[in-house]
Formats: structure tokens, C-alpha cells, sequence
């Protein structure tokens, strides 16, 4: 888990963990029509090492961001699967419209996002991970998706931790959008 600087464009020069990095590359290689590539494409069995911490949203409304798909480290950190569970309900209630908007900016004008997300237990344990998504189409059921990738910064790989405390709220110290090939939002 170690940082690294990266030359992908729209990354250039920032220090991220390795497995970021494997995350954007490997969405990177993907096939794309146009900027994005589709659901078809992305095949979790060609990447094993990073799905158990892969989530996949739906962006159906504006308040509703849909989670389709939780890898199992994820799952493990929340406590419990939340697949199926609008994301901004785990998102402090104030900055619920904002987080809406930066990832609906990710659509809108497909764009990847890095963020620095904090997420906080029920006692109140912050927890630092380096998170990365890009935009993904489903052209087969018409939705509109996201794909992110979520590396802590420092695991606690111990499951009696995040089961007596899993992961509540979510926010963001850091935003960075990356460039696609439609500039990013301002």
C-alpha cells in the first residue's frame, strides 16, 4: 500500500497509493465508446486483487445514488452489505447536496473524481481512504453509473473492529476531478 507518483493524465504528478493507481489504469484499459467505458466491459474476475474494494453506484436522482455493487472489504468496513441503499443517507445531512453534485458532475461532464474520504464510525473513529471513480455507462438498462475504487489509508484489517464499529458517515477533506477528455467541472 505504498504512494507512488503517477504519470496518468489527469493525475500527473500526485502521490497515491499503489493500488489508485491499479484502479485507474485497469479503467483506463477498458474499452470505451466515447469517454466512458460500458457495463459490458467491466469484468470484476480480470481485476480479483481490487474488487474486494470496488463499489458501484446508480445515479438515479439527484438525491438518490443508488449502491448496485460492494466489495467485500468494503462490506466489511460498513458492518454490514449496503447494497441497494441510497449512499447519501450515509453522508452527513448538510452536505448531502454537495456530495450529490460532485458525483453527478462525474456524469454530467464525464470526469474521474480522487477524493481523500473520512468516514466515521458510530463511536466516532475516523477512518482516512484514498478514493477514485470514473463514470461508466449501461447502455443494456439505460443507467447511469459510477465505479470507484477505495483504498485506506491505514487498514484495520481486524474484523471484530468494524463489526462492534462499522462505518457510519462519509465526508471529504480533499477533491481533486481528473480530465477524461471533457475537461473538468469548475
Amino acid at each position: 500500500m505504498t504512494s507512488t507518483m503517477t504519470d496518468i493524465p489527469g493525475l500527473t504528478g500526485r502521490d497515491l497509493r499503489s493500488e489508485t493507481i491499479a484502479f485507474a489504469h485497469f479503467w483506463l484499459r477498458l474499452p470505451k465508446e466515447g469517454l466512458m467505458p460500458d457495463r459490458q466491459s467491466f469484468r470484476p474476475e480480470d481485476e480479483t486483487r481490487l474488487l474486494p474494494r470496488i463499489m458501484l453506484m446508480e445515479l438515479q436522482a439527484p438525491d438518490l445514488i443508488c449502491m448496485r455493487l460492494i466489495g467485500t472489504k468494503l462490506v466489511q468496513m460498513h458492518g454490514c452489505d449496503r447494497t441497494g441503499q441510497n449512499y447519501l443517507d450515509f453522508v452527513e445531512a448538510e452536505r448531502r447536496p454537495e456530495a450529490a453534485k460532485a458525483l453527478w458532475r462525474m456524469w454530467d461532464q464525464p470526469c474521474g473524481m480522487q477524493v481523500m474520504l473520512v468516514q466515521k464510525s458510530n463511536k466516532g473513529v475516523e477512518t482516512l481512504s484514498e478514493t477514485i471513480g470514473f463514470p461508466m455507462t449501461d447502455r443494456q438498462h439505460g443507467r447511469k453509473l459510477l465505479i470507484c475504487h477505495s483504498t485506506p489509508m491505514e487498514w484495520r484489517d481486524l474484523p471484530a473492529f468494524w463489526e462492534q464499529d462499522p462505518a457510519r458517515l462519509y465526508n471529504v477533506s480533499d477533491r481533486h476531478y481528473i480530465d477524461i477528455g471533457a475537461g473538468i467541472p469548475d
